[in-house]
């Protein structure tokens, strides 16, 4: 295994899944090349093809320390690989249950820093709704942190920013194209 192969287990094990144009992007190499070490990557079991994008298996798991978990890949996480990517992921933890005093406020996509981010990729809106309320709950009793809401649905961007304004939320909504 080559030095960007092992980089590639150690990116996964933070960001869960990447497709393969986020992996060509890493690298920095085109389609052909791209396929090339994503398919000795597989044949030697390193990585797992799930859904349309990559995965660590077991044996890249166990390479990295973290535990494997056998799952079905979401929209929603390449939509948030996507924009972990875009601004770094450095110190992310991902899906993060926000726990205060005892009490859960719900799990958060990802955390970077003081930044809880949220995705929404065709989630209906009654549910993110639901979120909405849990987080200003949650901002009523803790400052500094911002939320983002990532959402692959242009139309919902405003429908955001006007929610959290109302109930107080510190952040921001913006969207990318899944």
């Amino acid at each position: 295994m080559v030095k960007k192969d092992e980089q590639l287990l150690w990116n996964l094990s933070q960001l869960k899944v990447m497709n393969r144009s986020q992996i060509q992007s890493l690298w920095g190499i085109g389609s052909r090349g791209a396929n090339k070490r994503l398919k000795n990557l597989i044949d030697d079991g390193w990585v797992l093809r799930n859904e349309g994008a990559y995965v660590l298996s077991k044996k890249g798991c166990e390479f990295v320390g973290v535990p494997f978990i056998k799952r079905k890949v979401r929209g929603h996480e390449i939509l948030r690989t996507k924009y972990l990517m875009d601004r770094g992921f450095d110190g992310v933890k991902m899906e993060q249950e926000l726990i205060i005093n005892d009490k859960s406020y719900g799990i958060c996509d990802a955390v970077v820093g003081k930044k809880l981010i949220e995705v929404d990729y065709t989630q209906r809106w009654i549910e993110n709704k639901k979120k909405l309320e849990r987080y200003e709950q949650l901002f009523t009793i803790v400052s500094g942190f911002e939320l983002i809401w990532v959402t692959a649905i242009e139309s919902r961007v405003k429908k955001f920013k006007e929610e959290m304004k109302k109930r107080n939320i510190p952040g921001d909504a913006i969207y990318l194209d899944a």
